[in-house]
């Protein structure tokens, strides 16, 4: 019954050799050139992460990117309530520093926040970036 099993499967699945790493590659992985190694469902190589964000760790890259916005909004409401605090005024004499974070921050929320919406989309339907048409 197994080999039948795995005849069946056999013929189901698209197999490839990745002549690169020398070796079968599973379905829906890809290779790396940055990591030199075939990754299961691969999404990219990200260089804040330092790691290629895959099948195992795209709820983590995930986890990242939904704390990076938090942390921008956080900045900006609390730099927004200091600018207000102090007026205008007193803080065009001390510098204009302090008016750049909240719109930086602001740039900030914007892409992360489209960005986590992007790839909770793909999670969501169990895509990657590699397999969108």
């Amino acid at each position: 019954m197994i080999d039948s099993f795995s005849l069946n499967v056999w013929g189901l699945v698209q197999w490839r050799y990745c002549m690169k790493c020398r070796a079968i590659r599973p379905p829906r992985a890809h290779h790396c050139s940055s990591c030199a190694r075939c990754v299961l469902r691969m999404d990219h190589h990200c260089p804040w992460v330092g790691n290629c964000v895959g099948l195992l760790n795209h709820k983590f890259f995930l986890n990242f990117v939904l704390h990076a916005t938090i942390g921008c909004t956080i900045v900006m409401v609390t730099m927004t309530h200091y600018i207000h605090s102090i007026g205008v005024k007193k803080l065009m004499r001390i510098s204009n520093h302090y008016l750049a974070v909240p719109i930086v921050c602001c740039a900030l929320i914007l892409s992360l926040g489209g960005l986590f919406g992007f790839h909770s989309y793909l999670i969501l339907n169990n895509l990657s970036t590699l397999e969108i048409d």
